[in-house]
């Protein structure tokens, strides 16, 4: 237990850890959001990893009652009609061909006050990377715009903000452009 001294130098015994409690328990906190507004690409061997955080605004479009918020059911009915979408938007192809990704999910993130409404859509796609050609990631997502692309290997990490729409990045395996 510390001791702090009130105006008469007298010993006031107060545990500070208590104070450190409460003031955590007044104030939201959140350890990790389930949203990060990163574009990352992360290449290791052969393999390349996307991870984009969507705004429910970013889909939208597939919002039926247009009430403004886009509902688990309304994402849950329509999810091979946002993946075929996405795949539109957001693009990685070699110097012969689209790539077609190894695996594909989108986690959702609720809204804490109304669990059927969507706040942000996690976008994870896995590609094996063809050898020695260069691959580029494009996309049409005019949100990207002003987001933070991430960029790592083995040997080297990169962060840039988008300041373009169009979004195009080329990747190679053991570098990036």
């Amino acid at each position: 237990m510390f001791s702090i001294l009130n105006s008469n130098r007298q010993p006031k015994r107060c545990l500070v850890l208590g104070i450190g409690l409460a003031s955590l328990l007044s104030t939201q906190v959140y350890a990790h959001a389930g949203h990060n507004d990163l574009l990352q690409l992360r290449v290791k061997e052969q393999q390349l990893s996307v991870d984009i955080g969507l705004n429910a605004a970013d889909v939208m479009r597939f919002d039926r009652n247009q009430d403004g918020q886009l509902t688990r059911q309304e994402f849950v009915e329509q999810q091979e009609s946002i993946k075929e979408w996405l795949a539109t938007q957001i693009q990685l192809k070699s110097e012969q061909n689209s790539l077609k990704p190894t695996w594909f999910d989108l986690p959702l993130e609720l809204e804490a006050n109304n669990l059927s409404v969507i706040k942000h859509i996690r976008f994870i796609q896995r590609y094996t990377l063809p050898a020695k050609q260069t691959v580029t990631f494009q996309s049409q997502l005019p949100s990207f715009k002003g987001k933070n692309l991430m960029f790592a290997n083995d040997e080297q990490f990169y962060m840039t903000t988008l300041k373009t729409n169009p979004v195009e990045v080329v990747v190679q395996v053991g570098s990036t452009k």
